[in-house]
């Protein structure tokens, strides 16, 4: 116990009035968090119960966990209830049938319990409800729905089409605080509800928020407008990449900066799709053959008028007077011949026209004028030269065409492009001006670098000159320590280069002078290493004479 106290008076001794305040308020702040960790592990975790609960079941809810005595927290504006983590299992199965199990939208556990006597309205009803309810269920499962109501009206088949109902479906949606829905997630709402109604289309489909917002809307014409978007961005995409191959090709011929190449093309969108039937005629083949001979006889004949000198068995008979015969003979024959049907689907964004301008710097040529002095004169590109440039600019982008034609659709012009020597000249001289700001940065550092230099060597020179007068005052104080000579046995040689201090002493008229430092460290050292004790004297000392 008695060194257990000794080493705290070691510890304390050595530290002043500043120090041990400091000492204290961190003990002090260690000891407060301490308890704080302490004092919230000890409390019990509680953990959500139920959440999205409407008022009603909110209030059934806390009247059970009232009469259980089961401490309870509500949040969410009384929409969700927390309770202790080792009650909330227990809890939950109890508690269920009072709403907390979100037993408001019933799906097809409708059909669990079925009464006799049930007709067909009831069951198309309960149907439906059971949709209803299914829905709903899948919609607020996604983050931002806290709560949604389906009603559906579905489809109606009758023979007359007047009296045909359509399937349609209303959804509201009452979203987080704070949260919105974007329209792809929106759009994905409405494909949820058509995908699973017979005859549903998505654009029949709206959808309203809490607020009474339609959001529907905002879907259709984000539909349209993704659709421009993505034709314009197909359209900038392949102008880009033409632009670019004829723009390096000029760029290596004439040198960067001499040309500029823009390119614009034209795309059919339209999805077209077509069906042909061809039929080969060179190819057919007899599959059957009808062969038919009739032959016909026509006569004319005349009645014969009885007289006296006609026979007996002649009279009252018609006398053929003349007769044709016909004789036709027909071939029928079945041919198969091959056929060809064929399906095409053009693709869409096909391009139809490509059209290309091009500038050309004028180029500049040195010639030396009468008076001995350089002047640059314009010389232009022949028709030759340009055609050349037509030609290959129409290969690089993908031109086809007559001579004609590329002259339509690859402009050329020759234009001397601007140039401004005074720009260039200013900005010439903008770089070769003084950088006062990164030169200011430079020298702060250094600045700041000697500031610490300095403040080190006076602190290590302000420190030596503490441990010898300290060391001086206790010499002086308690006699001669044994083992320690005297500091003013030290050698001396050196006092002109160390630094001269007068500290009165106890009688208050010798001054003893200060000693060469080396000197002392040495000393010092020695005092710690043989006698640590009375070190600790001399570390207090120092201390306490600040």
């Amino acid at each position: 116990m008695a060194n257990t106290d000794n080493q705290l008076q070691d510890f304390f001794g050595v530290m002043n009035s500043a120090q041990k305040v400091m000492f204290g308020l961190l003990l002090s702040l260690v000891i407060i968090i301490s308890g704080a960790i302490f004092f919230w592990a000890q409390q019990d975790e509680q953990v959500l119960l139920f959440g999205n609960l409407n008022l009603d079941n909110a209030n059934s809810i806390v009247q059970k966990l009232d009469e259980k005595n089961i401490d309870y927290k509500i949040s969410d504006g009384g929409n969700a209830i927390y309770v202790p983590s080792d009650k909330v299992h227990s809890l939950r199965l109890e508690l269920a049938s009072y709403g907390g199990g979100n037993t408001e939208n019933k799906g097809y556990e409708l059909f669990d319990t079925q009464s006799l006597g049930m007709t067909d309205f009831m069951q198309q009803v309960n149907q439906k409800r059971a949709l209803e309810g299914e829905l709903s269920r899948s919609i607020n499962s996604l983050t931002q729905v806290r709560n949604s109501r389906v009603h559906l009206v579905l489809q109606e088949r009758s023979p007359f089409e007047e009296s045909s109902v359509e399937a349609s479906a209303s959804v509201i949606l009452t979203l987080e605080p704070g949260n919105r829905l974007s329209s792809n997630q929106t759009s994905g709402i409405a494909s949820l509800i058509s995908g699973s109604v017979e005859g549903l289309s998505p654009n029949s489909v709206v959808i309203l928020d809490q607020l009474g917002n339609r959001l529907s809307d905002d879907t259709d014409q984000d539909a349209g407008g993704d659709m421009g978007s993505v034709h314009m961005q197909i359209k900038q995409k392949t102008e880009a990449y033409l632009t670019d191959k004829g723009q390096s090709m000029l760029d290596r011929v004439l040198g960067a900066g001499n040309s500029i190449v823009r390119v614009s093309v034209e795309h059919d969108f339209e999805k077209v799709m077509k069906e042909i039937d061809t039929i080969d005629p060179d190819s057919r083949i007899v599959v059957s053959e009808t062969n038919s001979d009739q032959t016909t006889t026509d006569e004319d004949r005349e009645q014969i008028n009885a007289t006296d000198y006609t026979p007996v068995e002649y009279m009252d008979e018609a006398l053929i007077i003349g007769s044709n015969t016909v004789e036709s003979s027909t071939q029928s024959r079945n041919y198969e011949v091959n056929r060809t049907k064929e399906y095409i689907e053009e693709t869409q964004g096909e391009i139809t026209y490509i059209s290309a301008s091009i500038l050309l710097n004028t180029p500049l040529i040195p010639n030396v004028n009468d008076d001995g002095e350089t002047i640059f004169e314009a010389d232009e590109y022949d028709d030759v030269r340009l055609n050349e440039f037509r030609d290959l600019i129409a290969k690089a982008i993908g031109i086809e065409g007559d001579e004609d034609e590329l002259v339509d659709k690859i402009a050329i012009s020759q234009i001397e492009f601007y140039y401004n020597p005074y720009r260039e000249n200013l900005e010439y001289q903008e770089s070769q001006e003084f950088d006062w700001e990164r030169w200011g940065r430079v020298a702060a550092i250094l600045i700041s670098l000697l500031l610490a230099g300095f403040l080190v060597n006076n602190v290590r020179k302000n420190f030596s000159g503490s441990v010898m007068q300290t060391t001086s005052n206790f010499q002086m104080e308690n006699g001669e320590l044994a083992g320690v000579p005297d500091l003013a046995s030290l050698p001396t040689q050196n006092l002109d280069q160390t630094q001269a201090a007068s500290q009165p002493a106890l009688e208050g008229e010798n001054e003893m002078p200060q000693q060469n430092s080396n000197a002392i460290k040495d000393e010092v050292e020695k005092l710690f290493v043989s006698q640590p004790s009375k070190a600790t004297e001399v570390a207090r000392l120092m201390f306490e004479n600040g």
